[in-house]
């Protein structure tokens, strides 16, 4: 039995790889069951751009508002 946990334990280390966002270490079995793509964020970071996915999708969507009303070719187009 401790042999397994062991060996699982060296397999679990031989494949983890560095988080590209915050550098901190990904384990290939996420600890909380969610699949992590190899070279993949880890849960943290994946937690908080998962989080502001909608509030970029609405800033998007408000920046073209803004220069559809006020932008140069708004203007050209009121004249």
């Amino acid at each position: 039995m401790r042999q397994e946990r062991e060996e699982e334990l060296r397999r679990r280390e031989a494949g983890k790889w560095e988080c590209p966002s915050c550098g901190g270490p990904v384990h290939p079995g996420d600890a909380w069951g969610a699949p992590v793509a190899p070279g993949g964020l880890c849960t943290v970071c994946r937690t908080i751009t998962d989080s502001q996915q909608p509030q970029t999708a609405e800033r998007a969507v408000t920046a073209a508002e803004a220069a559809e009303t006020n932008g140069i070719l708004a203007r050209l187009r009121r004249t």
